[in-house]
């Protein structure tokens, strides 16, 4: 599996993204591929304090998608490390494309461990 199999299309052609976040890391950025969890691993630096790392979030996958920050929403999870975030105006590929635009190589390899 990939990244692709944490990515779903709704009705309205938004997509859904499916995550495992990790507020308060050392440094931001994609973790890549959890096959266990079907997730995509976001790192945050921000705090999970009075919707901080939600903000972040959405600031993060807006920044990386090349999307407006209003454009990514999250659907599911306000207080949970697993959430779902929406983001409408883009395709799946568009989506994926920001997405490997940001992983590394050995991200996808062993995700969870």
């Amino acid at each position: 599996m990939s990244l692709e199999g944490a990515l779903q299309v709704t009705l309205d052609g938004a997509v859904i993204m499916a995550l495992q976040v990790q507020p308060g890391a050392s440094r931001a950025g994609l973790g890549g591929y959890d096959a266990w969890r079907n997730r995509i691993l976001v790192r945050l630096t921000a705090r999970a304090e009075a919707g901080q790392a939600n903000r972040a979030l959405c600031a993060q996958l807006a920044a990386w998608l090349g999307c407006p920050s209003s454009s990514v929403t999250i659907v599911d999870g306000y207080a949970s490390r697993q959430k779902r975030v929406r983001v409408v105006g883009l395709s799946v590929s568009s989506v994926l494309a920001g997405l490997v635009a940001q992983s590394h190589p050995n991200d996808e390899s062993n995700a969870h461990d």
